[in-house]
């Protein structure tokens, strides 16, 4: 005799789509939420109207002469166009989670930070009455960092290092609309962070005493 009254049962598994909530996720969510805002004011979502780029981008001389200084943080997350927006947070995800995994939170904020700020501080002291905006500054900083990090930890040569930074500034410095006192701010800036976490921190993850040769036979 068969017992039928037992039936299979069947667990279903909920898999919830997770993201890890660093900081560079929030800071590349900031950037395009203040997109989105201003390009929903300016009624065209493919570049942002002049007169919001005056009050939230870094306008010099109303900086200069109507004190308004906080435009020197809110132009880091403000962006002139699509593409300009696409790029840096690309870039900044990318970048910036893997800065962020190795080196703490901390550390990232303060690269980010001042690297964007001492790069419109820059620009502010030697350039003209122009309106700039945009995270590249704080992104040559990122990259300024990591570099200097990572060459001086795993045997790497500082000149070879600063001559591949200044070889990637000049590239991405090329051409009209950019502002290269922002990116030359932002990277010397996140060079001299670097060589300062390398005097004072440990490596989280350890570090090679040596340097690693190949040898052909």
């Amino acid at each position: 005799m068969y017992d039928y009254s037992w039936k299979p049962t069947f667990r279903t598994k909920y898999y919830k789509l997770r993201i890890k909530w660093r900081a560079t996720t929030i800071m590349t969510l900031a950037c395009i939420a203040t997109y989105i805002v201003l390009a929903s004011l300016s009624h065209n979502f493919i570049s942002i109207r002049g007169d919001w780029l005056l009050i939230f981008g870094q306008y010099n001389y109303l900086v200069l002469n109507k004190g308004w200084w906080w435009q020197l943080v809110t132009s880091l997350f403000v962006h002139i166009s699509i593409i300009h927006l696409f790029f840096n947070v690309l870039y900044l995800y990318m970048l910036g989670s893997s800065f962020e995994d190795q080196y703490g939170t901390r550390f990232f904020l303060l690269t980010f930070f001042l690297s964007g700020i001492m790069g419109n501080i820059l620009t502010l002291v030697l350039g003209s009455n122009i309106v700039s905006a945009g995270a590249s500054g704080a992104l040559f900083g990122i990259i300024g960092a990591m570099t200097i990090i990572t060459g001086a930890r795993y045997g790497g040569r500082l000149a070879e290092s600063l001559s591949s930074l200044l070889i990637l500034l000049v590239i991405n410095s090329i051409g009209g609309g950019v502002n290269i006192l922002a990116h030359v701010g932002g990277l010397a800036t996140g060079v001299l962070l670097g060589f300062a976490y390398n005097k004072y921190r440990k490596p989280r993850y350890g570090t090679y005493p040596y340097t690693i040769r190949y040898y052909r036979y």
